[in-house]
């Protein structure tokens, strides 16, 4: 079961620990339902410094890795590769070829 939180919340967590309870509580329901979970990374916003990408889900990228490594939960870090990618197209690229309009790429 892939579990991505924050793609749409304007800004990072408001509280961290509130939502690394969320992530074990998803964590603990999956697998009483024999299912597998599995963290995946916000994707990167249109959001860049001189065309280095940067990351505005810091808060929830960092509970996920805490909470995969406290559980032995795999982490699917799309915000890093995606950022890493943006960064190396370039931002007009990015704009022109990748974004559907002004919020998502």
């Amino acid at each position: 079961m892939l579990i991505q939180f924050g793609i749409n919340d304007r800004g990072d967590c408001p509280d961290k620990e509130v939502f690394k309870d969320y992530l074990r509580m998803y964590t603990n329901d999956a697998r009483a339902k024999n299912a597998i979970p599995i963290f995946v990374t916000p994707t990167p916003r249109f959001q860049h410094d001189d065309g280095v990408f940067t990351n505005a889900f810091t808060k929830y990228c960092e509970a996920k890795f805490e909470i995969g490594e406290e559980m032995g939960v795999t982490v699917i870090d799309l915000q890093t590769k995606g950022r890493d990618f943006y960064t190396k197209i370039g931002p007009s690229r990015v704009k022109s070829e990748m974004m559907m309009d002004t919020l998502h790429l």
